[in-house]
């Protein structure tokens, strides 16, 4: 290999990377939200929450990879697929264990399901934790790419700092908003610190093997071989957790339907974005990014962890403000980015630019 070639990871640093993606998927969906504030501390976490996200992400971010550069709207309807999951394996598109008595149609239930599929999983357990994890393993602009132009200059310009910040104190107040599992200021602080804590660990071990200059997110990703293995341990998860979890909970076939059509139009979705994408895969890279110093990730960690621990101890119960707005955010973010996606991969042709 010459010194202009890029390096391949070894089998040590492929697992590293995916540690940190998956953790990062782990954190910004569930540990964030304070659904799973312990997710990386305990058997179940360690055992079934861990590998549901990983193998969802990677799977996933491998598909959406394979022809090369990937469209914006390929990124976000792979990560729809993700939010998928909440119905088969947790049950809660069809019966929500936080809402009673949801307004349904065709036996799902709507809001939740909006809120689920199109906002929290496509951002919170796909898209961020890709573009964070890009961030972290290397100097690549590989993921962002397919990025809005905007987004793109917004999180890797001048301002890329500021907006990095921004997202650990949003993260640290939705965290504090967890009364159920989190019922103290002493859990938030403990939780937040810990988890944080985690994913340093990684990237740092991941910095200490690699030792230079990092590698882009596609040469991490599973080889074929590793795709095939992934995809049947993610498979036979679908199928232990859907007997498992909730079985009770488990509608009729009309209300499956439902969701099978859900599957069927979202896979369609993604599967046009990639012959997009594939289009556009010779275009140009943008100039690499440098990778954020270790001084800001220590940085948005104490301002995740600070943030969490003051807005619990100073705003108490009304901590619940922010998980409230969240679902309006979620919903004002996730149903308009769904139909601009969805306009992207069937407009007339003519109409279709190289670049979202």
């Amino acid at each position: 290999m010459t010194d202009g070639e890029p390096r391949g990871p070894t089998s040590l640093q492929k697992l590293l990377a995916w540690a940190i993606l998956g953790g990062l998927s782990v954190f910004f969906a569930e540990v964030s939200l304070g659904s799973y504030p312990f997710a990386f501390f305990d058997a179940w976490g360690l055992l079934v929450v861990c590998p549901l996200y990983s193998l969802h992400l990677l799977v996933l971010a491998r598909i959406v990879f394979w022809r090369g550069r990937p469209r914006f709207s390929a990124l976000y309807f792979a990560g729809v697929l993700v939010g998928l999951y909440e119905a088969y394996m947790t049950k809660q598109l069809w019966n929500p264990e936080w809402s009673p008595h949801p307004v349904r149609l065709g036996g799902v239930a709507v809001v939740e399901t909006a809120v689920l599929i199109l906002w929290w999983h496509a951002f919170m357990a796909f898209l961020v934790p890709l573009l964070v994890g890009e961030m972290a393993i290397g100097d690549s602009r590989y993921e962002a790419l397919g990025l809005p132009r905007r987004v793109r200059e917004a999180l890797f310009g001048r301002r890329r700092t500021a907006v990095l910040c921004a997202i650990a104190v949003a993260s640290g107040l939705l965290h504090s908003s967890s009364h159920k599992t989190l019922p103290t200021a002493v859990h938030v602080l403990v939780s937040a610190a810990a988890s944080a804590g985690v994913l340093f660990l990684l990237v740092w071990l991941w910095r200490r093997t690699t030792r230079g200059p990092g590698m882009s997110l596609p040469a991490v990703l599973p080889t074929r071989r590793e795709f095939v293995l992934l995809g049947v341990c993610l498979a036979l998860l679908y199928v232990v957790l859907g007997m498992v979890l909730r079985r009770e909970a488990m509608p009729g076939l009309g209300p499956q339907a439902t969701v099978w059509l859900l599957y069927l139009f979202f896979g369609a979705c993604l599967y046009l974005a990639l012959r997009r994408s594939g289009a556009v895969a010779a275009a140009a890279p943008d100039e690499p990014a440098r990778a954020p110093s270790w001084r800001l990730w220590i940085v948005l960690a104490i301002i995740f962890t600070a943030s969490a621990t003051v807005a619990r101890l100073v705003l108490g119960p009304a901590t619940m403000i922010f998980l409230y707005a969240s679902v309006v955010v979620g919903l004002l973010i996730g149903v308009p980015t769904a139909a601009l996606c969805i306009w992207d991969v069937f407009r007339p042709r003519a109409s279709r630019q190289a670049d979202p």
